[in-house]
């Protein structure tokens, strides 16, 4: 009985476990998630920095704050792309652990802990540099990026 607990818990870690790392690149516009709200969770991806990048000549950015959010985008991408190494490592340690049979609850859980942490590197990169850029604005150039918007929301 205890070996196939421990097998069925194998099973279910090799097929939801690699699924999961997933979930958090795949935005499809027609799918669920895209429409649940989660894909839209601040920090996921520097999509803020990149729109004030795109956006630099019509909010009006000087030729200092355009370097300062190019190093902040790079910074975001770097952090972001070695956790994301590190995850792939992860997993592939992990996935060797599986195939072997030699996971334990205990390894289970180490993985699932640890895959958090890289995920909240990420997650922490992307934030970080998102709230520095918007430091670096002026409120004209806030406003004009959200196209007259308040920040909290939008027009409610």
């Amino acid at each position: 009985m205890k070996n196939l607990s421990r097998t069925a818990i194998a099973v279910a870690a090799m097929l939801l476990l690699p699924m999961s790392s997933l979930a958090g690149d795949a935005h499809a516009s027609g799918s669920y998630h895209a429409k649940s709200g989660h894909a839209a969770i601040p920090g996921q991806t520097p999509d803020y920095i990149r729109k004030v990048l795109k956006r630099a000549d019509a909010i009006g950015l000087s030729d200092k704050q355009r370097q300062q959010v190019g190093a902040l985008l790079v910074q975001a991408e770097s952090q972001a792309a070695t956790a994301h190494a590190e995850a792939e490592i992860t997993v592939a340690a992990f996935r060797s652990q599986l195939h072997a049979g030699t996971v334990s609850d205990k390894d289970v859980n180490a993985y699932t802990a640890r895959m958090g942490e890289l995920r909240a590197v990420r997650l922490a990169a992307n934030l970080k540099a998102s709230v520095a850029v918007s430091r670096l604005l002026s409120d004209e150039q806030k406003s004009s990026l959200h196209g007259g918007r308040n920040q909290q929301g939008g027009n409610k």
